[in-house]
């Protein structure tokens, strides 16, 4: 088996409000937005993508849509002092 993606989404209750702290923070673009979920891709490099969902949404199993209990993600830049001055 080989793996031709991988996607990394995290859970939100407020999916407008995330999906535009992204985009405004890191310059991230729109790929796919719906009611109960968001994809955000890098424009410079189309195979990174960031996921939104509902947290309240089918897709989610009951177990996580509860207050998340830890988890991080990273995003590496190349001039993050510029990134931090934008919060």
């Amino acid at each position: 088996m080989s793996v031709s993606r991988i996607l990394t989404n995290i859970c939100s209750d407020r999916l407008a409000e995330s999906r535009d702290f992204y985009v405004a923070l890191l310059d991230l673009e729109v790929s796919y937005d719906s009611d109960w979920y968001v994809q955000l891709r890098s424009p410079s490099n189309q195979e990174l993508e960031f996921g939104i969902i509902l947290r309240s949404h089918s897709f989610v199993p009951q177990e996580y849509q509860t207050a998340p209990s830890g988890m991080y993600v990273t995003f590496v830049v190349p001039a993050v002092d510029l990134v931090y001055e934008k919060q």
